[in-house]
């Protein structure tokens, strides 16, 4: 469902909550990220598009994947950064903005809470290759941000379905009825 949200900026994110700051495991997404983490194969290389602070890529270097994190936001890279240091993790962390930059091969493409915040989130889905994972967590909540939700997991079919070979939706209950869907698929 489309909202009346504009598409946020890099500086009106500002990752000074709790939950930016975090070991991944006091994560709220930690559970999810862990079914994530079963759906990436040994030896596989990964692309979180939209890395935040790095906490994914700090659960996935601790469990020897190869991974690269993105963001559009330079406080977000600077912590993410922080974190490799602090952890002497290989994970990798760059600015880049995913609605203009161009990537090379990966075996799964990672999206999460990143859909959304864009408005012409069909186009970063077509820029993906064919054949990748792609994994992503999209809100039922409204937040200034999001411009779009999911009510349930037929709205992400609808939006996402000709797009990517939708394989499994899990559906995670927050507070206040609000739901997270973690979704895995293979671009089609």
């Amino acid at each position: 469902m489309e909202t009346n949200n504009k598409e946020g900026l890099p500086s009106d994110y500002t990752f000074k909550g709790k939950g930016y700051n975090c070991h991944y495991s006091e994560h709220k997404n930690y559970s999810l990220w862990k079914t994530a983490l079963s759906w990436i194969d040994p030896g596989e290389r990964v692309l979180d598009m939209g890395c935040g602070t790095g906490q994914f890529g700090h659960m996935l270097d601790d469990n020897n994947i190869e991974y690269i994190g993105w963001d559009f936001s330079r406080d977000a890279i600077r912590i993410a950064e922080g974190l490799k240091e602090e952890h002497n993790l290989n994970a990798h962390f760059f600015l880049a903005d995913i609605k203009s930059a161009h990537w090379s091969f990966f075996d799964v493409y990672v999206l999460f809470s990143v859909l959304e915040h864009i408005k012409d989130d069909l186009s970063i889905i077509r820029g993906v290759p064919t054949k990748s994972k792609i994994i992503f967590i999209v809100p039922s909540f409204k937040y200034i941000y999001h411009v779009r939700i999911f009510r349930n997991k037929k709205e992400i079919i609808e939006r996402y379905g000709d797009l990517i070979d939708i394989e499994e939706i899990i559906m995670e209950k927050r507070r206040r009825g609000n739901k997270q869907f973690l979704v895995k698929g293979v671009k089609k």
